[in-house]
């Protein structure tokens, strides 16, 4: 039996996703729209791998079952069966910052991307994913889980829950700890 896609963030709330990354929606394309203005906006703006977010859309289009939609892991498939690509992915860090708190490479990245809850995704979904990793290796998903505590599927629901969550905590700037909706406060 065949799972409906889930709902692409760039039709429920793409500039959450990037707002909870860290980054202003300033200039922003939307990304199922202008794929390659969109990651040169990441670049400049979220300091993602021009290179890497290029090579990864040509992988994409290779893999688009549907006009702006690939099957998750025939994705995945097709990045892991490039040589080249794969050990990028391996050896490449997934931002440039100084502000990093937790080091992720682009092969972070493809393991939660595999944990998306949706059999189609859209490059607005890959982008979003790689904000979500984003967001952990900075150190803002203060109560989200490290991926080996994770259960092996997340929700995309769940996790946009978390990101807006972490958002409105920011734009708040209160001090108090989030936790997920899926594991108990260390509180109670």
């Amino acid at each position: 039996r065949l799972e409906s896609p889930a709902r692409s963030p760039s039709r429920d709330g793409w500039s959450r996703w990037v707002l909870s990354a860290g980054g202003s929606m300033a200039g922003c394309p939307n990304p199922d729209e202008e794929p390659g203005g969109a990651i040169e906006w990441m670049t400049k703006e979220l300091g993602f791998d021009r290179e890497i977010l290029y090579r990864l859309f040509e992988m994409f289009r290779q893999g688009a079952e549907r006009p702006r939609l690939v099957g998750r892991d025939r994705f995945i498939q097709l990045v892991q069966a490039s040589p080249r690509l794969q050990t990028a992915l391996l050896m490449t860090p997934l931002i440039s910052s100084t502000r990093v708190i937790q080091p992720m490479n682009w092969g972070d990245f493809l393991w939660y991307l595999s944990q998306v809850d949706a059999i189609s995704i859209s490059w607005s979904d890959i982008l979003a994913t790689a904000c979500c990793c984003r967001t952990v290796s900075l150190g803002l998903a203060t109560g989200q889980r490290h991926p080996s505590q994770m259960s092996p599927r997340i929700s995309v629901a769940e996790s946009r829950a978390w990101l807006d969550e972490y958002r409105r905590r920011a734009e708040a700037q209160t001090p108090t700890r989030v936790s997920s909706p899926s594991s108990p406060s260390r509180n109670a």
